[in-house]
């Protein structure tokens, strides 16, 4: 175990030197004092690192959006520390916590900004293969030429190492926000099986997130990304109300038609108490999933003997919106008499 370490941390070390050499133009003309940050300051980081052989590493969910999914991020303490995961498309979780970095090729281990901004220590990459021991370097030393990561207030810049399989980790696309605060954001978002669920996704001002359904949808109502309720379509009249036959010789039945969609409520009623209690027809007020509908055939009314009118008025789910009151009216046919 011992041989098998050192073997490591002399590997480690070569790829360091050859990744620092491929900075020796950059730092043989800018002078060192410009690379000096300010105190670096604690918050969440935010943004990405860039790397030639692996792409983009994310460091807050918040940014690629996925927090509701994948909560996580990197975070900087009041005393510098590094704690928390950063994440890979291409090598998955980078781990900043202290309990995976023990055990680094060379110490400090612990990720940390201290005073003067410049970071020390190391992340890991937690799936590795090929024999990749998954360590990146955060700074490091080498013929006299100092490289790394550097915080400036709330940016950062310079490079992390991270052997062949990483190479260097560019973090000039990452920031931090001050004292941990993040600004608080609302997210309204549809899921569930039906995409018919509105979810509310909250970011406190911690930065943390918490996702909590407030209801489901039925139909006819819908979700929509962004809205907190239920939205719902204008009711539609496919058939308005009618009476066949609207003319009567002798006392009969008749049948009544309607069909309105997207409504909440509805009633068709008779001047002779059709759709009452009051009468054999029983009530006309049946609403199913926003549907209310006579049928292909009507409804029969009770015995027509006297002018007849029936009225049809329907509420929307959706606010302040009706139909009707809509009437069809039965006339009775004169009778005639010869003299």
């Amino acid at each position: 175990m011992h041989s098998s370490k050192v073997r490591g941390q002399k590997t480690t070390q070569l790829l360091l030197i050859a990744g620092a050499a491929l900075l020796l133009i950059y730092f043989a003309f800018t002078p060192l004092e410009s690379k000096k940050a300010e105190a670096g300051t604690a918050g969440s980081m935010f943004g990405y690192a860039w790397s030639d052989t692996i792409g983009w590493v994310s460091f807050n969910c918040a940014d690629p959006g996925t927090c509701a999914t994948s909560n996580y991020r990197v975070d900087i303490d009041t005393n510098g520390n590094l704690s928390g995961y950063g994440w890979s498309e291409n090598i998955g979780w980078i781990s900043f916590n202290a309990s995976d970095t023990s055990g680094c090729p060379q110490n400090p281990c612990q990720g940390k900004i201290p005073g003067n901004g410049r970071m020390t220590g190391w992340a890991k990459a937690l799936a590795t293969s090929g024999g990749w021991d998954g360590w990146i370097s955060l700074s490091g030393s080498e013929k006299g030429v100092n490289w790394g990561v550097v915080q400036s207030g709330t940016t950062f810049a310079g490079y992390a190492w991270g052997s062949d399989v990483v190479g260097w980790l560019h973090f000039q696309y990452a920031r931090t926000t001050s004292s941990n605060t993040c600004a608080v954001q609302v997210q309204w978002t549809c899921t569930g099986t039906d995409s018919n669920t509105i979810t509310k996704t909250e970011t406190t001002p911690q930065c943390e997130t918490e996702t909590t359904d407030i209801t489901t949808c039925e139909s006819p109502g819908f979700c929509s990304s962004g809205s907190s309720v239920c939205l719902y379509p204008e009711p539609r009249v496919n058939d308005v109300l009618r009476v066949e036959p609207s003319i009567v010789n002798e006392p009969r039945t008749i049948q009544v038609h309607w069909d309105v969609e997207n409504v909440k409520t509805c009633s068709v009623t008779g001047t002779n108490g059709d759709g009452t209690d009051s009468n054999s027809t029983g009530v006309w007020n049946e609403v199913k999933k926003g549907i209310f509908t006579s049928g292909p055939s009507g409804k029969t009314s009770s015995v027509i003997d006297t002018r007849t009118t029936y009225t049809l008025s329907c509420v929307g789910h959706k606010p302040d919106t009706t139909v009707g009151p809509v009437t069809a009216t039965v006339e009775i046919a004169p009778v005639f008499e010869e003299r």
